[in-house]
């Protein structure tokens, strides 16, 4: 799949700027190589780690959500007082607004997310936090981005 999408890309194929690719996949399985592809074709990315101009000090607390309950069992996702700033914190906070997963990203102009989980300590709790968003949140994510590659 991803090596039809840039093959496309690089053979100047209409790509719409608007549409969003997901990579569905777990660390390790490429998806830096894919980004920085994506990078030099002049497509926005984001893998795991979020620039921090997405976790501002007021985003804190994120609160808490319940995640899936159609295609995927429902998982409960606890609030996070304080951590470093992961795709899926910014995932967690705009669902938690009641926003699409990937809002915040789409408002700056990033349409592609090569690595979205994250296993997170919270600064303030020192709680232990496993979020699997590409497995967990597919429900959303099939809501909000239905023609996504």
């Amino acid at each position: 799949m991803w090596l039809l999408l840039i093959v496309s890309l690089l053979f100047n194929e209409a790509y719409d700027n608007e549409k969003i690719i997901i990579n569905l996949g777990l660390p390790k399985s490429g998806g830096e190589s894919i980004m920085n592809a994506l990078t030099m074709l002049g497509i926005r990315t984001v893998t795991w780690s979020s620039p921090n101009q997405f976790c501002p000090s007021s985003s804190f607390p994120v609160n808490n959500v319940t995640v899936g309950g159609i295609n995927v069992p429902k998982v409960f996702y606890p609030s996070i007082q304080k951590t470093e700033c992961f795709v899926c914190v910014v995932m967690q906070r705009a669902l938690a607004e009641g926003l699409p997963p990937l809002e915040y990203f789409v408002q700056s102009n990033i349409t592609a997310f090569l690595q979205m989980d994250c296993l997170l300590t919270d600064l303030i709790t020192s709680r232990k936090i496993s979020v699997w968003p590409q497995f967990q949140m597919l429900d959303e994510l099939f809501k909000h981005y239905p023609t996504a590659y």
